[in-house]
């Protein structure tokens, strides 16, 4: 059994072919994946002009650079916080000792005055 100018445009022509072959060739057009044709350009560079490639990425840098300084000085404000806070705490434990010394020094002035 053929195929005859029926089914010649299925097949992209006019030719007798059987019907195995047309039914193959119908699944293997089906079944085989598309690719689109790539084309590739290549645009001259010159020496002075960096490529967008290397534009984008020194951006990107510049932007992580940025994010870096922020978190420094995000770190070192805590760190900076943190040490106020021990330092304010030892004032205030200093002066709670200096006056408890004095209540208790007062205390025995009192006992001895008796």
């Amino acid at each position: 059994m053929t195929v005859t100018e029926e089914a010649a445009p299925l097949l992209g022509g006019v030719q007798q072919v059987s019907v195995a072959d047309a039914i193959k060739a119908k699944v293997e057009q089906v079944v085989a994946p598309t690719v689109a044709p790539t084309t590739t350009t290549i645009a001259a560079k010159s020496a002075d002009t960096p490529s967008v490639a290397t534009e984008v990425s020194a951006k990107r840098q510049a932007e992580l650079d940025e994010a870096r300084d922020v978190a420094f000085q995000v770190v070192f404000f805590f760190i900076a916080l943190i040490f106020a806070s021990f330092g304010l705490l030892y004032i205030y434990h200093k002066m709670e000792q200096e006056r408890a010394q004095q209540a208790k020094g007062q205390a025995n002035q009192r006992k001895e005055t008796l």
